[in-house]
């Protein structure tokens, strides 16, 4: 299927419990070739579920220690870890996916900067792949920046992904109301 028409989806991606079923599906929708690389390192995130469910995940992370702990976490031993720069070039690979984890993009203080992350996003997935931003609707504190992090509106976000040459192809809420998921294809 061609990501130049909307894809429609009814999937709920939120884990249930330690039941990851439904996050799977919602990446298998999304991603056929289940490769997925992940900007920031998040032990909480999805990344040891996709992998244990047989798709190829890197995570991409520039803080050592967070790489070090995600790592660390039962099941990461399937996934991929890499330190390196965020806001460039980070992997010469292609994904069908890259995921941008909330702390990744709310770390970066400035528009440039956060433009600059969804840049690199978009230059790492192949010509039909996806970029899917998480972002919570709450503020959330940043356990080891000391600071609570606000996120832009979505209609923000949108303008921001359209800079990086990237356009809204899916949303969905969920998570009983705390987070969106925005997936993006690339610009015509």
């Amino acid at each position: 299927m061609s990501l130049h028409h909307l894809r429609t989806t009814t999937l709920d991606p939120r884990p249930q419990g330690d039941d990851w079923r439904h996050t799977v599906a919602f990446y298998q929708h999304w991603v056929p070739d289940r490769t997925i690389l992940e900007l920031g390192a998040n032990p909480d995130g999805p990344a040891r579920a996709l992998a244990a469910a047989g798709f190829t995940v890197f995570v991409v992370d520039d803080s050592p220690t967070a790489i070090e702990y995600a790592a660390s976490m039962p099941g990461a031993e399937s996934v991929y870890f890499v330190h390196a720069d965020l806001r460039r070039e980070c992997l010469e690979d292609v994904f069908g996916a890259v995921l941008v984890e909330p702390s990744a993009l709310a770390q970066l203080y400035t528009l440039r900067a956060q433009i600059e992350l969804l840049m690199t996003a978009a230059d790492h997935i192949v010509d039909d792949g996806v970029v899917i931003i998480e972002t919570p609707m709450m503020p959330v504190q940043l356990g080891h920046y000391h600071r609570t992090a606000e996120f832009p509106p979505l209609a923000e976000l949108d303008i921001m992904a359209g800079t990086a040459d990237l356009r809204l192809l899916h949303r969905t809420g969920g998570f009983g109301g705390s987070r969106t998921l925005s997936v993006y294809g690339l610009g015509l």
